[in-house]
């Protein structure tokens, strides 16, 4: 009978106690992004779709799950993630950049340059879309393009090298050669 008793009480430890709420949506979703800071995806994974228990519609946790799967280097199924999320939250320049990211991973550069295009049009001062816009052109064999984008970074963010780096790069895949 105590063995009983214990398999009731952990199942009801697992029933629902209230109604759906966004409160705890929001609850679990804070949880879900401290498991992903601490690169923990399982967990984050557990907390983010406990919050989708908690509110169906809601974004937040949609495109943390797309973050966990491009941590997991799973970017198709990151990208599915993220349109998601945009369907629900279309103003959400974090989802376009990490669907940036995503694009990126998957060779499609030029769907990358639209989803960073999208952040900064959301976020014109959004330096991490700006940088890696101006990256992806640069790699993308459009290094005037590349060097107009990440002139913009470098203006955002004087003190990072990255930016600079690269665009000196841009701008000397761009100058004249000598006669």
């Amino acid at each position: 009978a105590p063995a009983a008793l214990s398999v009731l009480v952990l199942g009801a430890a697992h029933l629902r106690t209230h109604a759906p709420s966004h409160v705890f949506a929001e609850e679990w979703t804070l949880e879900g992004n401290a498991w992903m800071e601490l690169r923990k995806p399982a967990e984050a994974e557990h907390a983010l779709r406990r919050a989708l228990d908690e509110d169906r519609k809601a974004a937040l946790p949609v495109e943390f799950l797309g973050q966990v799967r491009l941590v997991e280097g799973r970017a198709a199924d990151a990208a599915g993630f993220l349109e998601e999320s945009l369907r629900r939250d279309p103003g959400s320049r974090s989802a376009q950049f990490f669907l940036g990211q995503a694009r990126e991973a998957l060779g499609r550069p030029a769907d990358a340059t639209a989803a960073y295009r999208a952040a900064l049009a959301i976020s014109p001062a959004f330096f991490p879309a700006q940088f890696h816009l101006g990256r992806v052109l640069l790699l993308a064999g459009d290094p005037a393009a590349a060097a107009v984008e990440l002139e913009k970074a470098v203006a955002l963010a004087p003190g990072e090298q990255p930016p600079r780096e690269l665009l000196a790069r841009a701008r000397a895949l761009t100058a004249p050669a000598p006669r």
